[in-house]
């Protein structure tokens, strides 16, 4: 099963995987996500209950096929 790796979970993030959620191109059961502020993932859980939530960012490298990491706010 192929799963797709997200670490953190701010805006950019947050719209990426809508889009791929909304649209159909994933399926909540192949996403895993970190992201320092677990408060963040509160509604996404409750939206999407089947998303995995990795508790550090090694798990998320160990267990994706493929891996979105973005850099916000870095300037």
């Amino acid at each position: 099963m192929k799963k797709i790796g997200f670490i953190g979970y701010g805006n950019m993030v947050r719209v990426i995987l809508d889009g791929f959620l909304l649209s159909g191109v994933l399926k909540p059961y192949e996403v895993v996500l970190s992201t320092r502020t677990r408060s963040k993932l509160n509604d996404l859980k409750e939206t999407y209950p089947e998303i995995e939530i990795a508790y550090d960012n090694s798990s998320i490298v160990l267990k994706s096929n493929l891996l979105f990491y973005l850099l916000e706010n870095q300037m």
